[in-house]
């Protein structure tokens, strides 16, 4: 800096600082020094402090359009070609402070995704973390490391679950692993895959109000339809698992323990309709999950995963989930991925097992560009009371390739195929064939 330079930027300071003594002296309005939003930093977490505020804030989320193409190559009932566009919008507000008892953390996610019609944000997660307690709707402490790559939605489900509200408890034993342990609300989340009466002589299964297969519909006296019999009033799962962080990936060990019950309300329906004596049953329903993922040495940030679950009463565990939609005017309807099974004829519940596994890789061709491949097997069977009638196995493959030309945006497009395997008349119904997805989305 020059001497001139020096002198006259002296001179305008002292100028500045005489004229706000001279104002002070005279009783003249002052103007207020600024407070300005500050940056902060917690770990790895970046965001900004409010002036007046000591929580460091920040918000994120995505905007995103949609186009997915369906073809459906089983059975005449789904014999179609479909296209569906549709928008997806999620915001997440994340707040966090260091106290004596640890980091102090609150999180909202709303999210929504509309076909054009009614759209209303709702609550995908809100949660509360105060050192390792965690309280509040978030993921299941169940839930294993990897579930998939590609676009979900584009060929079979996966390992992945539903948020759930739970109150749970994670301890940093050191080195990595960190035990982990939750109580968990099943009802309304998806977890619970429903309990259906099956009429084994004639091959029926009641569900949803309808003898699906072969038979009619039957209704109550006062003609209600007789719908699921599972009891999911207080339908709580006992989680405990371990997980495992280093620097090759990350691994995870869980467990979960659940109830299956029948609904009286519902039985006695059930009775009346079929004139069967079914009495009231429960069965504990578990689930158990080993999952791991692998930095790749090869690439950009490239991973590989893996998955396997068994479950005994507690199939949607397994990730596995599928209606069918049964033809006729009524479009009775029967969902085969059950927790158990009631023998109208010995009264018997019979819990469903099932297992799958799943694996996959993400493989990042360069900073801007990465390619994924997931894999899929689930196998359900629902014992002797239902038979050939609704046991199935499904496999899938899917893929898809991502391209972010700046930073912010992503346009990822892929393709899987479904293929369903059941053992009954209602194989045709499966929806099993092709579906198609292209994605824009601005993330902030």
């Amino acid at each position: 800096m020059t001497l001139a330079k020096r002198l006259l930027l002296g001179s305008a300071a002292a100028v500045v600082a005489t004229t706000g003594a001279q104002a002070a002296d005279l009783g003249l309005p002052v103007a207020p020094a600024v407070d300005y939003v500050q940056i902060c930093s917690i770990g790895s977490f970046t965001g900004f402090i409010l002036p007046g505020s000591d929580v460091c804030f920040d918000i994120s989320g995505f905007a995103r359009a949609q186009a997915d193409f369906g073809v459906a190559n089983t059975g005449s009932y789904y014999d179609y070609d479909d296209v569906d566009f549709s928008s997806e919008v999620e915001l997440n507000f994340d707040a966090r402070t260091m106290t004596e008892w640890g980091l102090l953390r609150g999180f909202i996610r709303l999210g929504e995704s509309d076909e054009g019609e009614d759209y209303n944000l709702d609550v995908v997660k809100a949660f509360v973390q105060i050192g390792g307690f965690t309280a509040g709707l978030t993921d299941s402490f169940f839930d294993p490391v990897y579930t998939d790559y590609a676009m979900a939605g584009i060929g079979a489900p996966d390992g992945g679950t539903d948020d759930l509200t739970l109150f749970g408890y994670s301890y940093a034993v050191g080195n990595g692993v960190t035990l982990m342990a939750s109580v968990e609300d099943n009802d309304g989340n998806g977890r619970f895959g429903g309990i259906a009466a099956v009429d084994p002589v004639a091959g029926n299964i009641y569900q949803g109000g309808a003898a699906v297969a072969v038979g009619t519909a039957f209704t109550t006296g006062a003609g209600t339809t007789i719908n699921n019999i599972q009891d999911t009033e207080n339908g709580l799962a006992f989680v405990a698992a371990i997980r495992v962080d280093q620097a090759w990936g990350s691994a995870k060990l869980a467990g979960a323990i659940t109830e299956v019950d029948i609904d009286n309300s519902t039985l006695a329906a059930l009775n009346a309709a079929m004139g069967s004596t079914v009495t009231d049953d429960t069965e504990l329903g578990w689930a158990i999950s080993a999952s791991a993922e692998f930095n790749l040495p090869v690439g950009v940030d490239s991973e590989f995963g893996i998955f396997g679950i068994y479950t005994d009463g507690a199939v949607s565990y397994a990730g596995v989930g599928t209606g069918i939609t049964a033809p006729g005017a009524s479009a009775a309807w029967a969902d085969l991925s059950l927790d158990a099974v009631v023998d109208t004829t010995t009264g018997n519940l019979q819990t469903t097992e099932a297992w799958a596994l799943g694996a996959g890789v993400e493989f990042g061709l360069n900073a801007m560009t990465d390619l994924e491949i997931d894999g899929y097997y689930a196998d359900v069977d629902h014992g002797d009371a239902i038979g050939a009638v609704g046991d199935y196995n499904v496999w899938a493959v899917r893929s898809s390739i991502a391209y972010r030309p700046v930073s912010g945006l992503e346009l990822r497009a892929g393709v899987g195929y479904t293929d369903y395997d059941v053992n009954s008349a209602l194989d045709p119904y499966f929806d099993s064939g092709f579906t198609g997805r292209f994605r824009v989305t601005r993330s902030f």
